[in-house]
């Protein structure tokens, strides 16, 4: 059985030999050769190309960002460097997603998303002006806004419910003892979500159901508890699982890519876009669509002045 969630230093500081090795001996290396100059920023991993290039323009100071493995490592560092009094005075940030946990006991001097992840701040609403380069004027901006608008709402509306069952199995493990050894994948498997991109244009298909999802994972998720998720979900964005919002976008542009790109009449964009697509370089490809809320603002400034 997989065990729950414990965000507290007694938890973490014990398993710091065997999980922390990697990500803190890059840090001393790091200090080793930048001392105080330079500006250290501990993330998950996937989220280091949005961090990397908003810490340094919001501090203007240059910054190294350490892929620490996850937010449970994240956590844990926080905790054991805190405890040090040879790193007091250096300026060093932590950054971990709000996820569908219970993160009271986070300490104040680690960054939460103010949504599920940093996958959420990536709008695709933005991808018109600063992906594609059209502006408001332009031939076929307002269709291609209408399709991108309708195309979100109809991916939030398919997606709902597997993230509200999803939210209602992580409330369980924290209400009970009740653990489900669940380890979802980064992208929504086809037969619970369904894209599709031919001849006919690009639609989202939904083929599962609470009875499914409980019946595939193991759960006993209740209509009155799947309720209340959805409550919570609230069809925001915000609330949507990070993975399946890159999913969704990676699966857009790879439309918008082929629409671009064949001989045959193009529905809105005439010349190739060519943008690629693999999932490891479409974060730092896709970065300059990301919004930086204010609260990222906030605590840079207050933890780097």
């Amino acid at each position: 059985m997989e065990q729950k969630n414990d965000f507290t230093s007694e938890s973490f500081l014990s398993k710091l030999e065997s999980t922390l090795t990697v990500p803190f001996q890059r840090f001393v290396l790091l200090t080793n050769s930048y001392g105080t100059n330079r500006l250290y920023c501990f993330v998950e991993g996937h989220d280091l190309p949005y961090y990397s290039i908003r810490i340094e323009a919001i501090s203007g100071i240059t910054c190294s960002c350490i892929d620490s493995g996850g937010k449970k490592n994240v956590i844990a560092v926080n905790d054991f460097i805190r405890q040090r009094n040879d790193y007091s005075n250096y300026k060093i940030l932590y950054m971990v997603d709000h996820d569908y946990d219970d993160n009271s006991n986070i300490h104040s001097s680690i960054y939460v998303t103010p949504c599920y992840s940093v996958e959420n701040l990536y709008r695709v609403d933005n991808i018109i002006e600063k992906l594609f380069g059209l502006l408001p004027g332009d031939s076929n901006y307002l269709a291609i806004k209408s399709f991108i608008d309708e195309k979100r709402n109809e991916f939030i509306s398919d997606i709902s419910t597997f993230c509200a069952w999803y939210y209602c199995v992580k409330k369980k493990e924290r209400d009970t003892s009740i653990i489900n050894k669940i380890n979802l994948e980064e992208n929504i498997d086809s037969s619970y979500l369904e894209y599709n991109n031919d001849e006919n244009g690009f639609s989202i298909t939904s083929h599962y159901s609470l009875t499914q999802l409980n019946s595939d994972f193991g759960t006993s998720i209740s209509q009155d508890e799947l309720s209340d998720g959805l409550k919570y979900i609230n069809h925001d964005i915000n609330h949507i699982r990070g993975k399946y919002i890159f999913q969704f976008i990676e699966k857009l542009i790879t439309f918008f890519n082929s629409d671009s790109s064949k001989k045959g009449p193009h529905r809105f964009i005439k010349s190739p876009l060519g943008i690629n697509v693999d999932r490891k370089k479409l974060m730092t490809t896709i970065n300059v669509i990301a919004v930086t809320p204010k609260c990222l603002i906030e605590y840079v400034n207050k933890f780097v002045v």
